[in-house]
């Protein structure tokens, strides 16, 4: 019997957050039955039902997603985190990969208002997910152009 993979998500968009946890409940090699709203029940509530993948949003109510997985990647080690925001700004990103995510996903990719079209992306987020449970990085295309950009120019504002 194969395991399943313990999939968590913090994002304070439900309709995003249930479909996200909809699609991959969906699958027989991953399962999420946590979502929280917010940063405060994530940091909560996660240290004590770690899962192996947390998906985490960057702008939640009065804390940032970067905020939780600062918090949380010392108790939980062994937990792969995965931003999944609209932001693919230079500070954002740098600040993701100091707190040493596996994964920078960008929800344009992935949603139409709110809402992840069960085709073609529905099936990127779950190739990402199922790369990062195989210990890969996965990063959108856009932000890995930031991150060169800034190596190749890194006082470069306009990047």
């Amino acid at each position: 019997m194969n395991k399943v993979a313990r999939i968590a998500i913090v994002e304070d968009i439900k309709e995003v957050a249930l479909e996200l946890q909809e699609i991959i409940n969906e699958q027989n090699d991953m399962e999420c039955r946590q979502v929280y709203f917010n940063a405060e029940d994530a940091i909560n509530f996660f240290p004590g039902n770690p899962a192996d993948l947390f998906i985490v949003d960057i702008q939640l109510p009065r804390k940032s997603g970067l905020d939780v997985i600062a918090t949380l990647k010392p108790i939980c080690p062994d937990t792969i985190f995965c931003v999944f925001t609209v932001w693919n700004d230079r500070d954002k990103i740098f600040q993701a990969i100091d707190n040493e995510v596996q994964g920078y996903l960008l929800k344009e990719t992935i949603l139409e208002d709110h809402v992840i079209q069960k085709n073609d992306r529905a099936e990127k987020i779950i190739q990402s997910l199922r790369k990062l449970l195989q210990g890969n990085m996965q990063w959108s295309p856009k932000v890995t152009e930031e991150i060169v950009k800034t190596i190749r120019d890194p006082f470069d504002t306009d990047a």
